[in-house]
């Protein structure tokens, strides 16, 4: 899933909340290196999480679904309290304008299912950030077509022998003589 298209929808879906604070995996990154940030808060990132993929249950043929999960971690201002309980109750108000936006909507219908809410946790918090982890999914199927094809591009010629049925044996199928042949040749050009 492009979670770029998630991000654009979390902005333009919940500026009264988050006035367009929705980052991705980079800023993330900095934050936790760093242990502070330098974005405004409230905040949201959006990171991925896990691809979860099924057997493939076609005996012939391919078909596989995948349920992939990404990530809404919440950073929330924790100054003011820093117990965390007014930024532990802040998370309820920010996860409702976060499932307004994404819940039950899809970034490619052709491809995806809805996005579905898998969860929440607690992530961590500091003296300035409380950190919540929302967590969504989406499944979508692999086809054969998704992956590696055969290249048939050698094939030039086909031989077939062809034995028709008898009428006069019982059941009136084939002798096991082949009655006609085919020959099909130059199939590139």
């Amino acid at each position: 899933m492009h979670l770029d298209v998630v991000i654009i929808q979390l902005r333009n879906q919940t500026v009264p909340v988050f006035n367009r604070r929705i980052h991705g995996a980079a800023e993330f990154a900095q934050i936790t290196q760093s242990g502070k940030t330098q974005l405004p808060i409230p905040a949201a990132f959006v990171i991925p999480l896990i691809d979860i993929a099924q057997d493939n249950p076609n005996a012939i043929g391919y078909q596989q679904d995948v349920t992939e999960q990404f990530a809404v971690i919440l950073a929330l201002d924790n100054q003011s309290d820093r117990t965390g309980l007014i930024a532990s109750n802040e998370v309820h108000l920010k996860r409702a304008a976060i499932f307004q936006a994404i819940l039950n909507w899809s970034p490619a219908p052709d491809e995806y299912e809805p996005i579905q809410y898998a969860g929440g946790q607690f992530l961590d918090m500091n003296p300035a950030i409380f950190y919540w982890r929302l967590t969504f999914q989406s499944a979508t199927r692999l086809m054969e077509s998704d992956g590696f094809q055969t290249n048939y591009s050698d094939l030039r010629d086909v031989k077939v022998g062809i034995d028709m049925a008898e009428p006069s044996l019982p059941g009136g199928g084939p002798d096991d003589q082949i009655d006609a042949y085919a020959d099909v040749n130059n199939l590139n050009e």
